[in-house]
């Protein structure tokens, strides 16, 4: 399979159209545009179940990293979905 993506047990199997990583929220939004359907975004591979498997696109968010902000008064912080 030229595009091939599997879970990481290899239960759960796809041979999509495309495998995409884009590199910051413009690509994304690019991607969602032009990218053949039914579009599924992959996290980090360990569900049993077929929830990511698509005959589309297969999206891979690894590369959108990093933190946003953080206010050390209030504990909290907002990073990229990839971090």
């Amino acid at each position: 399979m030229p595009n091939a993506w599997s879970n990481w047990s290899g239960l759960v199997q796809a041979a999509p159209k495309l495998i995409a990583t884009p590199a910051d929220a413009g690509e994304l939004a690019d991607l969602v545009r032009i990218a053949p359907g039914p579009l599924r975004v992959a996290g980090a591979g360990h569900s049993f179940t077929p929830l990511v498997k698509s005959d589309g696109t297969i999206v891979s968010l690894e590369k959108i990293e990093g933190l946003v902000s953080h206010d050390a008064a209030t504990s909290r912080a907002r990073l990229r979905a990839g971090t």
